[in-house]
């Protein structure tokens, strides 16, 4: 018989695991609220939220002229980042000068850097970020839209995020399932390369996520020992 749990960290430069029946991040505490895809056709519950600010090879995205926003899923078992296939698109028609332009050009493979912006509970930003200091691609790849997120009805106790604004309009206030199956948001899932400097600590049930780069934010836990239990 297993043991449930509700919560986990990850402190990749320990090289610890911690498992708990219990939330690790303090009630109190900052923390990025998770939003949970399968409302929008994903097939498992994965740890993901939404991005308010991108740059790609240093140069901005207008995230707020795009025509779908874009959600961050947080993957320890990814190496680099993989990103939707319509992304770009959506993002060259948003306009955001030479720079992106030329960017944007590139395939995602040819990307160099990638810098990752959430708004936590309490107003602030939370930032991840990855890229070579000599050059070299980053290695982000690409996957079809509807691989990620596939076309098919969501369990009927979930429906999609009224921060879905888009959809809101369309469905008079709320979308409806069907809706979000066809119109759902742009996926950049982000791995070691993003998270593998700190401490990420998920409370999967009460849906918070907060990542710790290097210098350890231990205020923000629940609980500081550095261990499984």
């Amino acid at each position: 018989r297993g043991v449930p749990v509700a919560s986990f960290r990850v402190d990749a430069p320990g090289r610890v695991l911690t498992l708990s029946s219990a939330p690790l991040l303090r009630a109190g505490a900052d923390a990025v609220p998770l939003i949970d895809l399968r409302a929008f056709g994903a097939r498992v519950r994965h740890y993901a939220a939404y991005v308010s600010a991108l740059e790609i090879d240093g140069c901005s995205v207008p995230l707020h002229r795009m025509k779908r926003p874009l959600v961050v899923l947080l993957d320890t078992g990814l190496s680099s980042a993989v990103v939707s296939s319509q992304l770009a698109n959506d993002a060259k028609g948003a306009g955001g000068g030479w720079g992106l332009a030329q960017a944007l050009g590139r395939s995602p493979e040819e990307w160099l850097t990638l810098r990752v912006q959430m708004r936590t509970e309490q107003g602030r930003t939370l930032t991840l970020q990855a890229g070579s200091d000599f050059g070299t691609p980053l290695y982000c790849t690409t996957i079809d839209d509807w691989a990620m997120l596939p076309q098919r009805p969501a369990p009927p106790d979930l429906t999609p995020p009224r921060r879905w604004n888009r959809l809101s309009r369309l469905a008079g206030g709320r979308p409806t399932r069907t809706q979000a199956d066809v119109e759902h948001p742009h996926i950049l899932a982000v791995g070691a390369s993003f998270l593998g400097n700190g401490v990420l600590t998920v409370d999967a049930d009460a849906g918070r996520a907060w990542y710790a780069a290097a210098q350890r934010d231990v205020n923000n836990f629940a609980n500081s020992a550095w261990y499984a239990r």
